[in-house]
């Protein structure tokens, strides 16, 4: 008799489990084409997302063939265990219908979610009176007064810096191609911070790397595997770091298995809690 009792107990517990595990498996919406195999899965189509992503750094390039994958214009794909399927929808009128006639579609997760390193940023609120409130802070930016008046003048100003420097990195060049994708950047960084702080922040992301190559003479340029010439770069201004440091941390936090973790984890770094306290120190 104790032997039946405990043989009914073991087949009890394993009902029991297989029925978790069965609860616990990706959850597909009836009738949008999906990854069989993938739904088979407790991690669902992660794996392969963080295998593919981890090499190219794309996630939107491994969504992209997903939709390619199934040909319809609606696709669902189970990127985050324990949670509801991605819907991938590609049907640009649809999109824009659900985009600006459709209250009931708020931002998604992945979404809030993915851009938690910003903090307070409205692009990441779901809509609300918070939303509202922050969002009328910017809501004069884009007039035609602060443009032409504020905004132009200032990213005119970066402009002709960006243009004295690639004269610069020409001339050491000596006729080698050279990498200007990081001065882009540091010069369309450098016309936010002078729309926001005027003179009040006297540090550029492209101050330093001038610095940088303006001491250089053309036979001291190294080059590349490729024949382009090598510049040096110059070490930015620890806000600045700070800023550059927090879009690599969307980066991260966006294509992990667990956004919300992953920016829980995050938090619990030195190294970002010093990039917070540096921020506020700035802004304040």
């Amino acid at each position: 008799m104790p032997t039946s009792s405990v043989l009914l107990a073991l087949l009890a517990l394993c009902g029991v489990l297989f029925a978790v595990y069965r609860r616990l498996l990706p959850q597909p919406i009836p009738g949008i084409p999906y990854d069989r195999k993938a739904a088979q899965r407790l991690l669902g189509d992660a794996p392969d997302m963080l295998r593919e992503v981890g090499v190219t750094r794309e996630l939107n390039m491994w969504l992209v063939k997903q939709v390619y994958k199934f040909q319809a214009p609606l696709c669902q794909v189970f990127v985050q265990p324990f949670s509801q399927p991605w819907l991938l929808l590609t049907d640009s009128v649809e999109a824009r219908d659900i985009i600006m006639r459709r209250p009931e579609f708020d931002r998604s997760n992945f979404i809030t979610d993915g851009l938690s390193p910003l903090d307070g940023f409205h692009g990441r609120m779901k809509t609300g009176l918070v939303w509202k409130t922050t969002r009328t802070w910017l809501q004069d930016l884009i007039g035609p007064t602060f443009l032409n008046n504020i905004a132009g003048p200032r990213i005119y100003q970066n402009t002709l810096h960006l243009v004295d420097f690639w004269q610069t990195k020409a001339r050491l060049a000596n006729g080698r191609p050279f990498d200007v994708n990081e001065d882009l950047n540091h010069s369309a960084f450098d016309g936010m911070l002078s729309i926001l702080f005027d003179e009040n922040f006297k540090h550029t992301a492209l101050g330093p790397q001038i610095q940088a190559v303006s001491q250089l003479d053309p036979s001291s340029v190294e080059t590349g595997l490729n024949g382009e010439a090598k510049f040096p770069e110059g070490q930015l201004n620890e806000f600045i770091a700070g800023i550059y440091e927090t879009v690599d941390a969307i980066d991260k936090v966006t294509k992990s298995m667990s956004p919300t973790f992953a920016m829980w984890w995050l938090r619990q770094t030195p190294r970002f809690k010093k990039i917070i306290a540096i921020k506020n120190q700035v802004v304040r």
